[in-house]
């Protein structure tokens, strides 16, 4: 995503790669004009958590998947709960 929308859309890798992911970081950023961005609960940023989840479904990953989430260091486990309830509704759908 960092990359532009052009080559950094992480829902036509997976569909480009599929087959070939072995193992992922679920990782959700909103980014500001200047291009400086912020790290956000996963599905609530820039990702289509739906369509990445759906497209790593179709492509028939089964490896490793992290969350990974780095922001709110002081109390992070909120923020990494909101993150499991957001994965969750995304691979229900």
């Amino acid at each position: 995503m960092q990359i532009g929308p052009q080559r950094g859309n992480p829902v036509e890798w997976v569909k480009q790669f599929a087959g070939c992911i072995y193992g992922i970081h679920f990782k959700d950023f909103v980014f500001e004009p200047n291009a400086a961005w912020k790290e956000v609960v996963g599905g609530t940023g820039n990702l289509d958590l739906p369509a990445f989840a759906q497209a790593l479904t179709d492509g028939g990953f089964d490896g490793m998947a992290v969350i990974e989430y780095e922001a709110d260091v002081d109390d992070p486990v909120p923020a990494l709960k909101r993150c499991v309830e957001s994965m969750r509704k995304s691979l229900s759908a």
